[in-house]
């Protein structure tokens, strides 16, 4: 296998994530305006969740404008093609997690929000998984100083989803605006916390030659 394929094999389902968002976005910007497929599919409000639950997780996947979608699309691109190599047996695991905690506390947070969209949320649950990744790397190497610049981009972080929520107003978002459809200071607080939740998950650790034999020798 060539080293494109390989460096694409590690990363195919934030490729694939990505693909599809922008897939899902094509038919409104092409038309100039709304799409019916983008409006069965956008998170929406209690009510409608329950009958529709799909929302839970497709609500991500589209998007208000494509200045929101290219936005959020830098950003999972470049942060899932560092987070998937390095948890490839529990990104999926995070992806599904954090989306699933995104649209609760949207839902929880903005009860009045008529409709959420975004991978703004997925974002954050990425940042927060490598810096937790990164810290427990340096803290069980001996390598402390390894766990420092990653706590220091985790307050950074914190401080801005304080701010974030604090004020209502969401940083980078430019003139998008919560009202009708839009980005939700608090997804990226809940992704933030999905995110680390799934990192420290205990790691299984495979066994050992000898020990497997030793079970077979049991066995037989």
């Amino acid at each position: 296998m060539s080293t494109a394929r390989t460096w694409v094999a590690a990363r195919r389902v934030t490729l694939g994530v990505a693909a599809l968002a922008i897939a899902l976005a094509l038919p409104g910007l092409l038309a100039g305006g709304g799409s019916p497929v983008v409006a069965a599919l956008e998170l929406r409000d209690a009510l409608a969740t329950d009958s529709e639950p799909w929302r839970l997780l497709t609500g991500h996947l589209v998007h208000l404008n494509g200045r929101q979608l290219s936005m959020n699309l830098i950003a999972v691109v470049w942060l899932g093609c560092l987070c998937e190599p390095a948890m490839p047996r529990r990104y999926v695991t995070l992806l599904v997690a954090s989306a699933l905690t995104v649209s609760a506390g949207v839902l929880h947070a903005h009860p009045d929000l008529a409709s959420y969209r975004g991978l703004s949320g997925i974002a954050s649950a990425q940042f927060a998984a490598l810096v937790g990744l990164r810290v427990r790397e340096g803290l069980r190497s001996g390598r402390k100083a390894l766990a420092f610049p990653p706590l220091v981009a985790s307050l950074l972080f914190l401080g801005k989803a304080a701010f974030e929520v604090g004020t209502g107003r969401v940083l980078f978002a430019g003139g998008l605006v919560l009202a009708g459809a839009g980005p939700s200071p608090a997804a990226h607080l809940y992704g933030a916390i999905a995110g680390l939740a799934v990192a420290l998950l205990p790691a299984s650790r495979p066994r050992s030659a000898a020990a497997t034999h030793g079970s077979a020798a049991r066995l037989g």
